[in-house]
């Protein structure tokens, strides 16, 4: 199997993704404001952020970078345009659980074209974190705010996600981090920002309290994308893909704490599921980068 070099660090930063993206979806369903004007807030005010970022820096914005990553924009507008409808919609763990989906695809489709070998142990744990995802998603669909045009606008998030995964771990190769972070969020600022417009994002200002929510976004989720994005240079597709599956438990309780929504003894065995099958992944990743390549011995 090809080996990405440094790959501890990168299993850490797409953890700490992985909980920063937790926090996401209850924060849009806190904040009062329509779906499509709280995306386009969102995308413009981390588009200037890591713009700033990057000019610090000594960065300079370019038809190069801007060429590299449109199809990072776009998908990634795309996906939480359609994924921020869904929570408005559904449940905050139905939107978490099907958005974890993800994997399958990125398994199946994706991670061959990077040139990785699906590794035995991981035919055995993908299944098992998709039965926890199941009995959470199940021990949901009971509930009043349940809403199936919610799941279904969750499916087609879900897959604008993996498009955007596949479009940052290419664009990665060539683009610095907070580059591929600015410039892909000006695209999708530009891919939304007529669909927000005619919905009348314009006509009435965040209040104080959806700004902070919006600033919240940006400074959370939105950092939880840059060390993923990060994190693509360090591991491989499949495993950071996988690692995304801990976002359903973590919303789920968030949900729980924050907006009152019910959590029943199936969605508690669901999540203990996913939780134990994401731990056993991480651990066998860090063990196979300590592991001491055999060298055969050279002749004399």
């Amino acid at each position: 199997m090809a080996r990405v070099p440094n790959e501890t660090p990168g299993v850490i930063a797409a953890v700490v993704a992985v909980v920063a993206f937790g926090t996401g979806n209850v924060l849009v369903k806190l904040i009062d404001m329509p779906g499509l004007h709280l995306v386009l807030w969102r995308l413009a005010g981390a588009a200037a952020l890591y713009w700033v970022v990057m000019s610090v820096r000594g960065g300079r914005l370019s038809a190069d970078l801007f060429r590299a990553t449109f199809s990072t924009g776009l998908f990634f507008g795309g996906n939480i345009a359609v994924g921020y409808l869904a929570v408005k919609e559904t449940t905050v763990a139905n939107a978490s659980i099907i958005g974890a989906l993800q994997p399958l695809f990125v398994v199946a489709f994706v991670s061959q074209r990077f040139g990785e070998v699906l590794q035995r142990w991981l035919l055995i744990v993908i299944p098992v974190a998709f039965v926890g995802t199941a009995l959470v998603i199940l021990g949901s669909s009971g509930t009043s705010s349940w809403s199936p045009v919610g799941d279904s606008l969750a499916v087609v998030s879900m897959l604008l996600w993996v498009g955007y995964f596949a479009a940052a771990k290419r664009a990665r190769s060539t683009v610095p981090v907070i580059e591929l972070q600015a410039t892909s969020l000006i695209w999708a600022s530009i891919f939304i920002a007529p669909f927000s417009i005619a919905n009348g994002a314009l006509s009435s200002l965040p209040t104080t309290t959806s700004a902070l929510g919006i600033a919240s976004l940006i400074l959370v989720p939105g950092t939880g994308h840059a060390l993923m994005n990060w994190s693509h240079a360090h591991i491989e597709i499949s495993l950071a893909s996988l690692l995304t599956l801990a976002v359903p438990a973590l919303s789920t309780v968030g949900a729980f704490v924050f907006l009152d929504e019910p959590i029943v003894l199936l969605q508690v065995l669901g999540m203990a599921v996913v939780l134990a099958a994401l731990g056993y992944t991480v651990r066998r990743s860090v063990a196979r980068e300590q592991e001491v390549p055999i060298v055969p011995p050279r002749p004399r």
